[in-house]
């Protein structure tokens, strides 16, 4: 034989049909966090603060209430299955036939319990994960919240992490109205919707809104920040002609974040006043006094110069002592 037709066969398993997600999906909303090297503990961090302020702000019942309703039909199924199960070994048990054992009828019961209750905690559940596809970078999906409800969410994180260090892993944290895909195209329809739907929340005040862009890209360059400043002037100028740039305080900044197939856009107010959305304060450097630093100089003239060292002198001997 050939030493071709020795060698071993490679055999690759073929996988599941359905890969896993790498990314977040395109047409919803949720609130997106960046984190240091410790992703676990960023992401429980996450999950009881989001959980904490959907209660104070009273979202999460709505959640409840469908997840009961969802629970409830599914509990009807696995007691139907139940009694057709139990119904069918009592017959068969009636007919004599003894091979049948009912510790698999149990067993099947337990186990369709089992999923039940792991299906019951997802559907309560109101915060989701989704995969980001970027190292320290965390999305979370809000079931039933979306808009400016999201953005109730985010400003009440930062109000809660100033007010008292309330964060360790968590760095930033931005709400995001609208995902979609990287495309210039779906970009520029999603951003003339988004500045819109500010604009018309803020036609009450008197002078037009004066407008910056936030603009970062991770695993991904095929949206260049300069298509995007683009598309941003455009929108503004159609829709707000009197709005100028300013890039120190501006009023409303368009949020854009590039992370592998996905584009996250948002409108934030006040966003370079809270410190681009930081979760960790600010230490407060007091600069110290000229009165403070010349206390602590010691004068020069109370300290005697250095003399030389002088020997120290033998005793003389006197005459009598050698004698």
């Amino acid at each position: 034989m050939s030493p071709k037709s020795k060698r071993k066969r490679e055999y690759y398993r073929i996988g599941p049909s359905g890969t896993k997600q790498k990314s977040v999906e395109n047409g919803i909303s949720g609130i997106f966090f960046t984190c240091d090297s410790s992703e676990h503990k960023a992401v429980r961090e996450a999950y009881n603060l989001l959980e904490q302020i959907l209660e104070e702000l009273g979202y999460s019942e709505s959640c409840e209430v469908n997840a009961s309703e969802s629970s409830n039909s599914s509990k009807r199924m696995v007691n139907t299955d139940a009694s057709k199960e139990c119904g069918s070994t009592d017959s068969e048990n009636c007919e004599g036939d003894k091979e049948i054992d009912i510790a698999d009828s149990i067993k099947r019961f337990c186990d369709a319990r089992k999923n039940l209750t792991t299906l019951e905690q997802k559907q309560r559940r109101s915060v989701i994960q989704r995969p980001s596809g970027a190292s320290h970078c965390l999305f979370f999906k809000l079931k039933g919240i979306s808009g400016p409800k999201v953005h109730k969410v985010a400003d009440k994180l930062v109000e809660m992490a100033t007010e008292s260090p309330c964060c360790r892993a968590l760095q930033r944290v931005f709400p995001i109205e609208i995902t979609c895909p990287v495309n210039i195209k779906n970009v520029r329809e999603e951003v003339f919707k988004i500045i819109n739907n500010y604009l018309l929340d803020a036609d009450k005040e008197q002078s037009p809104p004066s407008f910056a862009v936030e603009f970062k890209a991770r695993n991904n360059d095929l949206l260049r920040r300069t298509d995007v400043l683009d598309v941003v002037t455009e929108a503004f100028r159609s829709l707000s002609p009197n709005s100028r740039v300013n890039l120190t305080k501006p009023e409303v900044t368009v949020l854009v974040q590039v992370v592998r197939k996905t584009v996250m856009l948002s409108c934030i107010r006040h966003f370079m006043e809270r410190k681009r959305m930081s979760l960790h304060p600010a230490r407060n450097s007091d600069p110290v006094e000229c009165s403070d630093i010349k206390e602590n100089v010691i004068d020069e003239k109370l300290i005697p110069e250095e003399t030389e060292k002088s020997v120290p002198s033998l005793p003389e001997k006197s005459l009598d002592d050698n004698r």
